[in-house]
């Protein structure tokens, strides 16, 4: 896979999380958890601590151990190589940091 840092705008788009963990963006919004705006990924393999449900509040649904939720500054989008049409310069190549539109 390769992966190009673009602005992540649709639940359902392919993210990775701190540049390192790939999943699914799942839920976007303020929480009862904490104050400011969240991302909730489901990440491919089992390195969360939930299933989307946190603290008794479902926000999303994933496996066991599969869900985390991070700042948006913390993800970037995934690209898979079929998506990749920068022939010269190859995909791997940080645009801009990430924010999120309402």
């Amino acid at each position: 896979m390769i992966y190009l840092l673009i602005r992540v705008r649709r639940i359902g788009n392919r993210v990775l999380v701190k540049y390192a963990q790939p999943g699914t963006l799942m839920f976007k919004g303020y929480t009862n958890f904490d104050k400011g705006y969240w991302a909730g990924v489901a990440l491919d393999k089992p390195e969360g601590d939930h299933d989307g449900t946190y603290r008794g509040v479902k926000y999303f649904v994933c496996a066991k151990d599969c869900g985390v939720f991070v700042r948006p500054d913390q993800i970037s989008h995934l690209l898979e190589d079929s998506e990749c049409k920068m022939p010269h310069f190859g995909c791997f190549s940080k645009l801009n940091n990430l924010g999120f539109e309402s």
